[in-house]
């Protein structure tokens, strides 16, 4: 049996190496749908799946909050200690959030960081240990103020401090604010953030030295600030932990109806909800639209595939008619041909993993236009390959399969006689044009994703977001150890030298830029307002700005007026809302007078001075949002973006910003530098449509190739094996372009119905990613 088999892998590698075009050919189409495939499920995988690094990882979970029809949410501190002490259900929580810092350390220029501040169990919870020195001390994790110290991630302890083995003990500054390093985590540990890595780690009883007034907002249950992982008790199953925080979550209600009114609590697989808690709303969707469309290429490709095989099969008749009649048993050629059918799957999956290999190298090099260390990692790993193994023998066995069956069922008279080289092709020139037909409808399916995709790319770049992207220019600040009087100097002096400067038009400052990586939410309360709509308007996004923030952005202020210079920290509380807050909170009323609430539903109250044009804030596609505008002069925050309106290209101010920021300090360093067409461009916002266009964009050239190939390989069979017939038809009168349009209406035919078909299933598959698309129809 094994020296049987040994033959035909040996004569397969022959008739291969035969018929270098067929070969080619085959392999090439297998290794385009093959590596499409493999690097999709490379970027699903790595994005849904993956475990972290760290000890029985299939043990953690995520806990997220929602209410009403809101997306996940992470939850307050408080809300957090009361679900970890579910020790029937949990081993251990932690509590995580990010923080920007500046780090200087002696002997080295200062440098923006990016620090997770955890709980203190954080690296006992995970099952980690320091490579280097330690990890937090039982008082470090429980005793604010304890001590300000830091683990600094690998990568970080490599690149700042050149894998120093005696960093434990290094004074640094995080912030002005004195802290010790005392150890490095280990290598493969990236973080809990999913694609954004962290340079180390605070434990959260250090984080009243970086942020002022965080042991208020600890004890704060309106604060939702931190993403939550939990462990899950051994025996535990996901479905009996979403059974028992449902139940917590109702008690805390109960108790705490001012801010847990309506809240429900989640429990996903922790890879699910990585990037951040809303990613359980929309990742499986994206998801499930990429693979499909994946899958259709691999299904165009299998069929051309087959058609290839199909007509080979047909090809050597003779051959298998002579193998017969020297006694060959229909089993014996049918896994002859079969043989050959997986020596050409398994040389299409060595290609494909070389597709693959440069598909997820391109996917990985992505960045996106903000200061925040993304990290794209769609490397393979021995489940993608084993995928790629499994896609490339079933297709083997599925396109060859068929056309083995068909070839090895040949009447041997026929087949013998030297015109049978027609003798049988009927019923396989059906199955043929019923493969052209599948690839063209496919191949239209998949042009029609890419062209929605693509158009949706296009809109959201042209489209109208409620505020103007020409000639800004976006710059960062952070003030490291300045107090608040002291900072509210530093930013009125800056503005005042800015907007000073020649080809300025105006210039502001604000917490948040629409559409970035960071955005603010808060719970907001209006004074009279019926209590069961309460919870459909906790979490509003809000920016802090400063005055002459919405002539910069070209926001128009439609109703009321903007915010002044009498709008300050000692005169009454003001917000400005936009136009959908407006409409849900008090529809067909004035809002102007009106009264808000962002701590209680007993104040202190800001009254509404005017409304914003509805704007987008977070996500390309997003339905209108409720936003709200706060002043900074009531709202004071040490990190501000300047945003600065250029007569003309607006990176040409950036030396002297640069200068005027020297002026008032020589060692501030500024960061996040960029045009605003850069980041709507290359921000957060797009990277889901790049993605998205250029996938389905390669998919559907994919398709569209493959498919021609297709109908090329039938037509060009077909009128091989009508040579007689058209020299008959010929012969008796029939000219040249009669012939032309026979086949001609042949191939148009087979076109339109595939066509056809297409168009169904676009119409079809589109339907269940409308959400996904940005004026598109």
């Amino acid at each position: 049996m094994f020296a049987d088999l040994q033959r035909d892998v040996l004569y397969g590698l022959r008739m291969l190496r035969k018929n270098p075009g067929f070969t080619a050919v085959a392999v090439l189409t297998l290794a385009l749908g093959i590596g499409a495939n493999t690097a999709i499920f490379s970027v699903i995988y790595s994005l849904m799946f993956r475990p972290l690094p760290v000890k029985d990882a299939e043990q953690l979970v995520s806990l997220a909050v929602i209410q009403g029809d809101s997306f996940p949410r992470q939850l307050s501190y408080p809300d957090y200690r009361d679900y970890s002490e579910m020790k029937e259900i949990f081993s251990g929580a932690i509590a995580h959030n990010l923080t920007l810092t500046q780090l200087s350390a002696e002997g080295g220029s200062p440098e923006r960081t990016l620090f997770a501040v955890v709980s203190g169990n954080y690296f006992e919870v995970l099952g980690l240990e320091a490579v280097v020195g330690r990890t937090f001390s039982p008082e470090e994790r429980e005793q604010m103020g304890a001590g300000n110290v830091i683990v600094l991630s690998h990568g970080f302890w490599q690149r700042r401090f050149a894998g120093d083995p005696n960093v434990a003990g290094t004074p640094v500054k995080l912030s002005g604010k004195p802290f010790t390093i005392i150890g490095v985590a280990p290598e493969s540990f990236h973080g809990t953030y999913g694609l954004i890595v962290t340079d180390g780690y605070i434990p959260l009883t250090a984080g009243d030295s970086l942020s002022p007034g965080i042991r208020e907002l600890l004890e704060d249950r309106s604060d939702s600030g931190y993403r939550v992982i939990a462990r899950l008790q051994p025996g535990v199953s996901l479905e009996q932990a979403r059974a028992a925080v449902a139940v917590q979550a109702k008690r805390l209600e109960q108790e705490y109806p001012d801010s847990n009114k309506g809240v429900r609590a989640l429990v996903h697989p922790e890879p699910m909800a990585r990037m951040e808690p809303a990613a359980v709303a929309f990742l499986p969707p994206i998801a499930a639209v990429f693979m499909t469309l994946v899958g259709l290429v691999l299904l165009i490709a299998c069929a051309n595939v087959a058609g290839l095989l199909l007509a080979r099969a047909t090809a050597r008749q003779k051959e298998i008619a002579i193998r017969a009649a020297l006694g060959a048993g229909r089993l014996r050629i049918v896994r002859q041909l079969l043989t050959e059918s997986i020596l050409l799957s398994l040389l299409g999956a060595a290609g494909g993993l070389l597709v693959a290999q440069w598909a997820t190298g391109v996917l990985s090099s992505i960045r996106v236009a903000t200061f925040i260390p993304f990290r794209f990692d769609f490397s393979f790993n021995y489940v993608i390959f084993g995928f790629a193994l499994l896609v490339a023998v079933g297709t083997g066995i599925v396109a060859g399969l068929v056309p083995a069956l068909q070839a090895s069922r040949i009447d041997l008279h026929e087949a013998l006689k030297e015109g049978g080289r027609g003798s049988g092709a009927g019923s396989r020139q059906y199955a043929r044009r019923l493969l052209v037909v599948a690839q063209v409808g496919v191949s239209l399916v998949l042009l029609i994703c890419a062209g929605l995709f693509i158009r949706s790319m296009w809109n959201f770049s042209n489209k109208d977001l409620g505020f103007k992207r020409e000639n800004r220019l976006l710059v960062t600040v952070a003030l490291g150890g300045y107090d608040e009087a002291r900072g509210r100097i530093f930013y009125r002096e800056l503005l005042e030298r800015v907007r000073s400067l020649p080809g300025v038009r105006s210039a502001t400052t604000a917490t948040y830029v629409p559409i970035g990586v960071r955005d603010g939410r808060t719970q907001v309360f209006a004074q009279g307002r019926i209590a069961p709509l309460e919870e459909e308007n906790r979490g509003v996004m809000f920016n802090a700005v400063n005055t002459d923030f919405f002539r910069t952005m070209g926001t128009p202020i439609v109703q009321g007026r903007p915010f002044t210079v009498d709008d300050t920290e000692s005169s009454r509380g003001v917000a400005i809302v936009n136009e959908k807050m407006a409409e849900t909170f008090w529809p067909g009323q004035n809002p102007i007078g009106r009264r808000i609430s962002i701590k209680s539903p007993q104040g202190p109250w800001l009254e509404v001075v005017g409304v914003a044009k509805q704007g987008t804030y977070n996500l390309p596609g997003e339905r209108p949002a409720r936003y709200l505008y706060l002043p900074l002069e009531q709202n004071y925050s040490g990190m501000q973006i300047l945003q600065v309106h250029a007569q003309a290209d607006p990176m040409a101010l950036l030396p002297a910003v640069r200068q005027k920021v020297r002026e008032l300090d020589a060692e501030m360093s500024l960061f996040d530098i960029k045009t605003m067409e850069t980041h709507i461009r290359h921000g957060k916002g797009a990277v889901l449509f790049q993605l998205s266009s250029g996938m389905a964009g390669a998919f559907g050239v994919i398709g569209l190739v493959l498919a021609a190939i297709g109908l090329y390989g039938v037509m060009a069979y077909s009128v091989s094996q009508r040579t007689h017939e058209i020299g008959i038809r010929m012969a008796l009168g029939a000219t040249p372009g009669n012939i032309l349009g026979m086949v001609l209406r042949q191939g148009v035919v087979l076109t339109l119905v595939g066509v056809a078909l297409g168009l169904l299933g676009a119409f079809a598959l589109t339907r269940s990613f409308a959400n996904l698309l940005v004026g598109v129809s």
